[in-house]
């Protein structure tokens, strides 16, 4: 699954446009951001070269940005929990652009003994 602060309308529409074979939950007040130690980043964090170069190539395959009531400035992260809730993977972004490789994600669903039946619903980052 994903969560994201962004409203249920907007998770709808990205869930369809991307055909995403997970479910996108709606975290508005940032509760799981902050239960996983995620926070605001700096204006030096949020406008790093290959964060530029990920909006530009968007751009480029017609993925415009959006204005978001949200605070834009919200790191992500990307975590892993195992089938008894411990983490298996810790990851805190850096900058909007910083995500770990589809490899280690895949790794840490493995060492969860989680399903890796779906590995291609990763898909590239």
């Amino acid at each position: 699954m994903a969560v994201s602060f962004e409203d249920a309308g907007q998770l709808r529409r990205f869930a369809s446009r991307e055909r995403l074979p997970f479910p996108l939950l709606g975290d508005p007040e940032r509760r799981a951001y902050q239960a996983f130690g995620l926070s605001p980043g700096s204006w030096r964090q949020l406008l790093d070269w290959k964060t530029i170069a990920v909006y530009l190539r968007g751009m480029l395959h017609g993925r415009w940005p959006h204005i978001r009531a949200a605070p834009f400035e919200q790191l992500g992260g990307d975590f892993v929990l195992d089938t008894k809730g411990r983490i298996v993977l810790d990851w805190k972004s850096h900058t909007p652009a910083d995500r770990p490789a589809v490899e280690d994600l895949l790794a840490a669903v493995q060492a969860g003994g989680l399903d890796t039946d779906q590995e291609e619903s990763l898909g590239p980052r």
